[in-house]
């Protein structure tokens, strides 16, 4: 980088971009000592104040450093709203105004006389016209210039390189180099006059050509750029101040957000904010990037908090290898948590559950599925709901749950930071999964991945997922839970087809508050072991129990005796694909997939690749139809009893109990009563006396 007059830098470098006035802290500090303030309020200094731009990000990486640098030093406020808008132009009238500032000339602005020539160009505000008279008079803009001067114009190139040169006050070194052959693919668009202005500029390195080696002469210069140039500007020079502001980090405290650096002039703390930027190697980091040793730059705002830091050269970091499973990827924090005790490579991450379906027993949950455990699971109780990890193979044998594979569990551990490592990720960590490149994202708990670090910063991480375990069911059978376009899913812990349902919990206050199950088949009223219900009104159940020979008293469909209740989840399931070549019959009839219902009861012979060959299925409508003709019916005569039930809705039925048992029967539309007004009077207990032809009641009389 070249130097030059550091006085006139140093006043460039204050005043670019027309920005007046410092960041503004949200709070300041009363004169409080660094880190006390957290004592005395409870929040750190950090977390009431703000910083930087809303629209620069890492989408202007290359322009990052440069803008947040300017930033904390004063140099660039923005727009309202803290927006930087980094892809604006700079103007004419800006760039003069910075290089009559560079030098010095700010206070001789007001005294300059405005000529006729200068009042005939517009401009935007009455100020202006001083500094583009003062322009004038010192020789920024030639006379000959200000035809056809328009100050609210994009600054090109080449103009804001002959602008810089001639506040610095090198214009006789530009002439100099007025015919020098400018080693660009574009040097012929650079105008004559302006060969030396760029030549100059590119002396000093402000400026530079593009990838493809292009200057673009006739190209306006963005605010981002400008920030770059600045930046570049401000260091060529190490004004006494600075220096002050360059050392080695003593002590960090991120908690009281405070840092502690000694230089030759001493050892001193400052209050950093919650987000003070870091740049490391030129690229965006945090405060967790920064380690005792490291030697920075500070940049620090008017109430004295540091608003930057560069890190200028990095202590000697402690390098690490580790292995183990993957229990942990926190994309927010950017960090992975390893297993390392044991480095075992044959383990499972996941949380403990305990199930009571078909016995009671252990499973694990993971982020590739549900594992039944089986061996050595003895004190596995202690660690319900939390995440464990279980050393072990998967078994060849099919779980007898039908809920996932076997784990024959050899060992297992909770994970706890005794027996774990967390290192943090940045973007020049090198991620590979099963030897292709990969991110952050691409790890999954369970992985197991070997990590290369510098304190507890990975720079290389190799993750390897582990071989999916095949699913080893040859056939199975089980209550109907969903079927698709290509596949079916059973309840295999239903294993009767009389002993269960599959449908939707309602609630209902008709006829007094109870529960129902609504299905494909129809609505029925639960009753039994209905306790807790309430949690799952709206949610899909699968409920075990039988259909009760009487008719609901609400008159809503047949009751269902519930013997247990289960949530449908798909981890309770089997699921087997179907084509054209399965054989499927429903009932004893030849069918189709799309003929079978939830509810219905199937039995499935599968391959092990869990391809159904043959499904068959016994419907839950026609159980209903077999179970109601086994119902007691009586064709003609005469019955008495007492009223059980009556339902008055499509078809009007009536069930009534006596020594014989429990009749229910169909009422005739045309029915004759003896004893009562209508139908709606008959009550449950009531003793009637019923006349009964080709199966229907055709009169009712109440017994005296």
């Amino acid at each position: 980088m070249k130097t030059y007059t550091k006085g006139a830098a140093l006043l460039l470098v204050a005043i670019m971009l027309m920005t007046f006035v410092a960041p503004v802290a949200n709070a300041k500090s009363g004169g409080i000592p660094p880190g006390q303030l957290k004592k005395m309020t409870g929040i750190p200094p950090g977390q009431l104040k703000k910083i930087g731009f809303l629209d620069v990000d890492d989408t202007i990486e290359w322009a990052r450093l440069a803008i947040d640098r300017m930033y904390a030093r004063g140099i660039f406020t923005g727009y309202p709203g803290d927006i930087f808008k980094p892809k604006n132009n700079v103007t004419h009238l800006e760039a003069i105004i910075m290089s009559l500032r560079v030098m010095g000339w700010e206070e001789e602005a007001k005294r300059t006389k405005i000529n006729d020539n200068v009042k005939k160009i517009n401009l935007g505000w009455n100020d202006a016209y001083y500094y583009v008279a003062l322009a004038v008079e010192k020789g920024l803009i030639k006379p000959e210039e200000l035809k056809g001067f328009n100050p609210n114009t994009p600054a090109k190139r080449y103009e804001v390189a002959r602008y810089i040169v001639r506040a610095l006050d090198m214009e006789d070194e530009a002439k100099k180099h007025m015919k020098e052959k400018l080693p660009f693919k574009d040097a012929s668009a650079i105008p004559k006059d302006a060969v030396g202005y760029v030549y100059v500029i590119l002396d000093l390195e402000l400026m530079k050509g593009d990838n493809n080696n292009k200057f673009k002469p006739q190209e306006p210069i963005t605010r981002a750029e400008m920030a770059v140039m600045l930046n570049r500007l401000d260091g060529s020079f190490e004004p006494e101040e600075k220096n002050q502001l360059v050392g080695t980090i003593k002590d960090i405290d991120l908690d009281d957000l405070t840092i502690t650096v000694q230089n030759s002039f001493g050892t001193k703390t400052y209050d950093l904010l919650e987000k003070t930027p870091v740049y490391v190697d030129g690229k965006y980091r945090s405060l967790d990037d920064l380690k005792v040793g490291d030697k920075i730059e500070l940049v620090l705002d008017e109430d004295k908090y540091v608003v930057f830091i560069q890190l200028i050269e990095k202590t000697d970091r402690i390098t690490t290898t580790a292995k183990g499973l993957v229990v942990d990827v926190n994309s927010s924090k950017k960090s992975v948590t390893l297993f390392t005790y044991g480095k075992s490579q044959e383990g499972f991450v996941g949380t403990l559950k305990v199930s009571n379906i078909e016995g009671r027993h252990y499973e694990l949950e993971t982020e590739r599925g549900r594992y039944v455990l089986i061996g050595d699971t003895d004190d596995l109780e202690d660690y319900e709901n939390e995440k464990i990890v279980v050393l072990g193979k998967t078994s060849g044998d099919v779980s007898i749950y039908m809920r996932g594979p076997l784990i024959d569990v050899k060992d297992f551990y909770p994970v706890k930071s005794k027996y774990t490592t967390t290192f943090y990720i940045d973007g020049n960590t090198k991620i590979t999964v099963d030897g292709e490149r990969a991110g952050l994202l691409n790890i999954t708990e369970g992985d197991y991945a070997e990590i290369k670090a510098e304190d507890d910063l990975a720079t290389v991480i190799k993750a390897v997922t582990p071989e999916e375990p095949k699913k080893t069911i040859i056939s199975a059978q089980g209550l109907v839970a969903q079927i698709s376009k290509r596949t079916i899913s059973v309840v295999t812990y239903i294993k009767d087809s009389n002993e269960g349902f599959v449908g939707t919990l309602r609630e209902n206050d008709i006829g007094g508050l109870h529960y129902e199950l609504e299905t494909n088949q129809g609505t029925f009223v639960l009753k039994g072991n209905i306790k807790g219900l309430d949690n799952y009104v709206g949610e899909e159940l699968v409920v075990k129990g039988e259909l009760k020979d009487e008719i609901s008293i609400f008159m809503r469909g047949y009751f269902i005796d519930v013997d247990k209740y289960y949530l449908l989840r798909n981890r309770d399931y089997v699921t087997f694909d179907v084509d054209d070549s399965t054989k499927i019959i429903v009932d004893g009839v030849k069918a189709k997939l799309s003929e079978i219902e939830a509810g219905d009861f199937a039995q499935i012979r599968a391959d092990e690749d869990n391809f159904a060959k043959e499904i068959k299925v016994n419907s839950c409508e026609d159980r209903i139809r077999e179970w109601e003709r086994e119902r007691k019916t009586t064709r003609d005569g005469k019955i008495k009893g007492k009223v059980v039930s009556i339902n008055l809705g499509t078809q009007w039925q009536l069930t009534i109990r006596n020594d014989d048992g429990q009749f229910t029967l169909i009422i005739d539309k045309d029915v004759k009563l003896e004893g009562l007004k209508s139908l709606k009077h008959v009550k449950r207990g009531m003793e009637l006396e019923l006349s009964i032809k080709d199966g229907k009641i055709i009169e009712i009389e109440v017994d005296d």
